[in-house]
């Protein structure tokens, strides 16, 4: 793709979730996501081969129909409330109109089934911004009509999503898909606790990208797009192979690390709520993520692949990639727990 185009194209989605964070107006909202999906098309076509034309495909196929049942949500609301501003005064049928089009944009069960597959089809590069950055304007009109939501609908879907966000990303073998399926449970862990604290659900989506960021950076640097090609991290990079374990335990939320902070934050406020069989439900569920993100990290770290003697001594060479913003993502999102009550208050 030609470099100015794509810079225009980032331009693009970049105003479009812009545009929605800043917005009060429901058709403002509408049209900064409709820039979004439309200027993302091309991103997932970045490679043309035919997997990525059928990913890009499925992605607009998703997001066109959830784009027209919110647009309908928002017409009928404006019809009954007589006004277009984004406010928590929703009726029902709209607001339950509008609550499954932007689940469905975030990839929530059970409309789940378009993320993995649109995520293995497209580039690294791609499917990192499919799974951090297309998050961002969805989560903010739901953090505005938090109130009008159907708590009870929104808990099931939120738990649907981590069952099957653990189930099926247990038998997978392309890394692309076990982080597709990742994002499926974190999204549910977002939603879950939103109805109760936007804050917590804030500081969940600030760790959940620092760490995916940082993943598809290390799995970018070396092409990595299956389990076996990890084996082969130790002859090029031998320090980076033991913070991609540690990045992988972090995403699973295991403590001492930075991962295990959101969690830790979202099952104490729904106990505050006079909610125990849920989130031991959810805490029971990610013990499944940690389960596959383990097994990463013994293919990673824990075995070695056979090799020649000359494919051993591969990290004597320079790596010529930039990874000028790996070492602070790693530090951000592995050694900074003790920060948690501090981050916790400044948001």
């Amino acid at each position: 793709m030609n470099p100015l185009i794509f810079i225009m194209i980032l331009i693009t989605i970049i105003s479009g979730t812009l545009i929605v964070l800043m917005s009060s107006h429901w058709l403002l909202a509408w049209m900064g996501l409709e820039m979004n999906m439309l200027a993302f098309v091309p991103v997932l076509m970045k490679k043309h081969t035919p997997r990525s034309t059928e990913a890009a495909a499925k992605y607009f196929i998703t997001q066109a129909t959830a784009s027209m049942i919110l647009m309908m949500g928002i017409m009928i609301n404006a019809i009954q409330s007589g006004q277009w501003t984004i406010m928590p005064t929703l009726d029902q049928i709209p607001s339950l109109m509008i609550m499954t089009a932007l689940l469905m944009k975030l990839g929530l069960a059970p409309f789940h089934f378009w993320v993995p597959e649109v995520t293995q089809g497209t580039p690294l590069q791609s499917g990192m911004l499919l799974l951090t950055w297309q998050k961002l304007a969805p989560l903010s009109i739901l953090c505005q009509i938090t109130p009008s939501l159907n708590t009870p609908l929104m808990m099931t879907m939120a738990l649907a999503s981590i069952m099957i966000g653990g189930w099926g990303g247990l038998n997978q073998t392309q890394t692309r898909k076990i982080m597709a399926y990742s994002s499926i449970a974190h999204m549910g862990w977002m939603t879950a606790i939103l109805p109760y604290n936007t804050t917590a659900m804030l500081l969940n989506l600030l760790i959940y990208i620092l760490i995916t960021t940082a993943m598809f950076t290390i799995m970018n640097l070396f092409n990595s797009t299956t389990t076996a090609s990890l084996t082969q991290l130790w002859n090029n990079t031998p320090l980076l192979t033991v913070m991609f374990m540690m990045l992988l335990l972090s995403l699973g939320g295991l403590p001492p690390l930075t991962g295990f902070l959101p969690k830790w934050i979202i099952i104490q406020e729904m106990t505050k709520n006079n909610m125990i069989i849920l989130p031991l439900t959810m805490a029971m569920m990610a013990l499944l993520n940690l389960f596959f993100y383990m097994r990463l990290a013994y293919s990673t770290t824990l075995t070695l692949f056979p090799t020649s003697n000359n494919m051993k001594l591969k990290w004597k060479f320079d790596n010529k990639k930039n990874m000028n913003l790996l070492a602070p993502m790693i530090t951000l999102t592995t050694m900074t727990l003790p920060l948690g009550p501090l981050m916790y208050t400044l948001m």
